[in-house]
């Protein structure tokens, strides 16, 4: 013990002169100030370079799926003569269904909660309106059935338009922002379900038949489906 505090003595004594400081003391202190600096700046480097690779797989998987949308909604503008009209169900819904599920293995559920929304109104919406043409018609003209059922299917559209446009611009950074909400009074639920469906194939009907203003569509003269014999 006394010879370790001999040692401890001298080792002070040692350091304690400003010769030391100004040669050994300040360059030390300076290289493990510059160590500690180097050390915990690479921490962030490395932590933020995972945050960026992390928000660009994000961003990729967001565009994808914004991309398949966007390929979906030139299927609306399609001619009436198209075969894309007399379809039992919408076409694109399993194609939008396989890209969301590829999309979630980096998007969160929730954010895409108002895209399944969609996805299921237009699906439904659709089927309401293939309901209004069989009422109205087995055989009905083309061109009047796409300006009707456009039309039927119009704010949906707009919405799923706003969802493309917000999945391709995102950044991947933080929540993917809320956009192409759909109002609560077009949405359909399992509790108003039967309602909605009538109110859409009513709405249907009404334009086809024109009672929802002047009908501003020529008839193309061809049946939607083939006339039975």
């Amino acid at each position: 013990m006394p010879n370790f505090q001999i040692w401890l003595n001298e080792v002070w004594s040692t350091i304690a002169t400003p010769q030391w400081m100004a040669n050994t003391g300040l360059p030390l202190f300076a290289t493990l100030l510059g160590v500690a600096f180097g050390f915990f700046f690479l921490r962030y480097q490395l932590k933020n370079d995972l945050v960026l690779r992390n928000a660009d797989r994000l961003e990729d998987a967001s565009l994808t799926l914004g991309t398949s949308i966007t390929k979906a909604l030139e299927h609306f503008e399609l001619p009436a003569k198209d075969p894309f009209w007399a379809n039992d169900a919408w076409p694109d819904r399993e194609v939008l269904k396989r890209a969301r599920e590829d999309a979630l293995l980096l998007l969160a559920p929730a954010e895409l909660t108002e895209l399944d929304k969609l996805i299921q109104d237009i699906t439904s919406c659709w089927a309401a309106c293939l309901i209004g043409a069989n009422r109205l018609n087995e055989t009905p003209d083309k061109a009047i059935h796409r300006h009707a059922m456009k039309r039927v299917l119009q704010p949906y559209i707009e919405c799923l338009k706003d969802q493309s446009e917000l999945l391709r611009a995102w950044d991947g950074r933080k929540s993917v922002p809320e956009k192409g909400l759909i109002p609560t009074e077009l949405h359909m639920s399992v509790e108003n379900y039967r309602d909605w469906m009538d109110e859409r194939r009513e709405s249907y009907e009404d334009i086809f038949n024109g009672r929802a203003g002047i009908l501003l569509v020529k008839s193309l003269g061809e049946p939607l489906w083939p006339t039975k014999t």
